[in-house]
């Protein structure tokens, strides 16, 4: 029976500033964030751009004007596919403009507090599940129109 076997690396570096690959949600794909806002604050629903394991990028439906501050502490609540639901606390890291079809919108990087490992892995399964998908959508574009993404 073939066998593989690897080895763990002699030496590890962690990298200061590395930051964690961001999968973009393919637009199929229902990924619904409930957003609830500390204090009197009302809290809305959207759909994320993109995500990673530390955090993901969040449209705010108001619009052109936006209550959202950087560094505000939120709750948020993760639905996708086949019913499951992910609680999360996290924070905005940056409130940015955003050119649409519309005029100007306002996204938002949350970056997530992710207190136990074991909702660290539920948002690594998240995440592995969001790059499967964009995956295959590529591939699917790919198979479609006969472009090459690997020489991209």
């Amino acid at each position: 029976m073939p066998v593989l076997q690897c080895s763990f690396p002699q030496v590890v570096r962690q990298v200061k500033g590395a930051r964690a690959y961001r999968a973009k949600i393919p637009k199929e794909m229902e990924l619904l964030v409930q957003v609830h806002r500390q204090g009197k604050r009302e809290g809305f629903a959207t759909c994320p751009i993109d995500i990673s394991v530390e955090g993901m990028l969040l449209v705010d439906p108001s619009g052109k004007y936006t209550t959202i501050q950087e560094e505000e502490k939120i709750r948020m609540e993760l639905y996708w596919p086949k019913g499951r639901s992910l609680k999360v606390s996290a924070r905005v890291i940056h409130v940015s403009q955003l050119r649409d079809k519309e005029g100007i919108q306002y996204c938002c990087g949350i970056q997530f507090d992710l207190a136990t490992r074991s909702l660290a892995r539920e948002i690594e399964l998240l995440v592995a599940g969001v790059q499967r998908r964009r995956l295959r959508e590529l591939s699917d574009i790919s198979d479609e129109f006969g472009v090459d993404f690997v020489n991209w």
